[in-house]
């Protein structure tokens, strides 16, 4: 018995390096670990990036190896770090520059491309027709109240504005309807309302007039007014 195990454990001894070094076998031949195939694709893509292949993973036998696929990715020009890539045919890229900080659009190729002549879309715009009422839904909206209107604005985010006046024509009312844990700012500055969820109103002239900008998540405050315009208390 001795004996047996004796000699079990010698195979072991020369069973168990062969096993533990073969790996992934590479497409060259050689067996190789996976840390050296891996090593090698990078060294492929990144280091020499103008004769690079796509690689692939082949089952042959019931061993994994890696090899080209048959496609070798070429690169036009040299690409820099940062740049934007797109692809020139279905195996070859190259690298656009594009001015940094500015908005990408594309030229007439597709081509990336920093903006020139982008432009803001116009504010949503809203008039009236007798008593109304409107809820804001963008991000940027005017409305014209022709007669006595309420105006629900969205619930704020930083940024977010909206404009309310009479039509031309009109002296009524405007209504800012309460909005749940919302504050609008007094017009005189001096702070915000004395509690969250009150209206604001109009003193109901032709030249009633009010902007206002999200503060916060909470808080509308006024970029402009004209008229008098009086929170709840």
């Amino acid at each position: 018995m001795k004996k047996f195990y004796s000699v079990l454990f010698a195979l072991l001894v020369l069973i168990f390096p062969l096993v533990s070094c073969a790996g992934i076998s590479g497409g060259g031949g050689g067996g190789q670990s996976s840390a050296q195939v891996e090593a090698q694709i990078d060294a492929r893509i990144y280091g020499t990036p103008t004769d690079a292949f796509i690689w692939c993973a082949k089952n042959d036998n019931g061993v994994w190896k890696w090899e080209t696929c048959g496609v070798k990715m070429t690169v036009s020009g040299t690409p820099a770090q940062y740049e934007w890539t797109i692809w020139n045919s279905a195996t070859e890229v190259k690298g656009v520059a594009v001015t940094a900080s500015k908005p990408v659009c594309t030229d007439a190729n597709g081509s990336p491309t920093a903006c020139t002549d982008a432009m803001m879309l116009a504010p949503t715009t809203t008039v009236g027709s007798g008593a109304s009422t409107r809820t804001t839904a963008s991000n940027s909206e005017y409305i014209i109240c022709t007669s006595t209107c309420t105006v629900t604005p969205k619930v704020p985010v930083a940024g977010a504005q909206f404009c309310v006046r009479n039509a031309p024509g009109s002296a009524t009312v405007i209504t800012l309807a309460a909005i749940a844990d919302v504050y609008y700012e007094k017009q005189d500055r001096s702070g915000w309302a004395a509690a969250a969820n009150k209206t604001m109103t109009s003193g109901g002239v032709a030249t009633d007039q009010i902007c206002m900008v999200g503060y916060d998540a909470t808080h509308y405050a006024i970029l402009s007014a004209t008229g008098t315009w009086t929170n709840t208390p």
